[in-house]
């Protein structure tokens, strides 16, 4: 669940370009002013970065201070991953172009 949790982290600062919980004092000697993320709750990404909704479900359940409310494994995430994929097509996007190749030199 703790890896699920940092994934959330990721994918959030990748798709928002800002941290969830804001930055913290790294001066401060209360721990719920070093580590934001003790204390309160993420930004909803979708305040401050426009995504699907099913991403921005994701993300934020990955984001759960309780465990018990992320999703059950890495296969879940990864499966919903690709239904907001599919939802996009990406893999029409990404799709490599009919006649080019690699050769070897």
């Amino acid at each position: 669940m703790t890896d699920l949790f940092g994934l959330g982290v990721t994918l959030y600062e990748a798709l928002s370009g800002m941290r969830p919980f804001g930055e913290g004092d790294a001066d401060a000697e209360a721990p719920e002013a070093r580590y934001p993320q003790l204390v309160d709750e993420p930004v909803p990404l979708r305040d401050v970065k426009e995504v699907p909704d099913r991403l921005h479900r994701l993300v934020m359940a990955c984001l759960e201070r309780d465990p018990s409310r992320r999703p059950a494994d890495a296969v879940t995430v990864a499966l919903e991953l690709e239904r907001v994929l599919e939802e996009l097509h990406v893999d029409e996007i990404l799709a490599w172009p009919r006649g080019l190749g690699v050769t070897k030199q």
